[in-house]
């Protein structure tokens, strides 16, 4: 299944994206180039790039939380008990 694309024409103005058929940009009035800029999809990414994504992030959090816990030694883990 093809993605949906939509073309847009960008603002060199304020960077904001204006439909294919404006003449000025509807935020800041600048006029717009004649020929729309790169078609952008319009879907987000796959099911799988998104679990990959995640599993990632929680890679790069786990590692963050052991790097914390190495570095402050009054961690709750390595207190004793009193």
């Amino acid at each position: 299944m093809q993605p949906q694309v939509r073309e847009r024409k960008i603002c060199p103005g304020c960077q904001k994206p204006n439909g294919a058929r404006a003449s000025f940009c509807a935020d800041c009035g600048v006029k717009l180039p004649e020929q729309a800029a790169l078609p952008t999809h319009g879907e987000p990414a796959g099911f799988w790039i998104r679990v990959a994504a995640y599993v990632i992030d929680g890679i790069l959090l786990g590692l963050g939380v052991q790097l914390l816990q190495q570095r402050n030694p009054r961690s709750s883990r390595n207190r004793t008990a009193r």
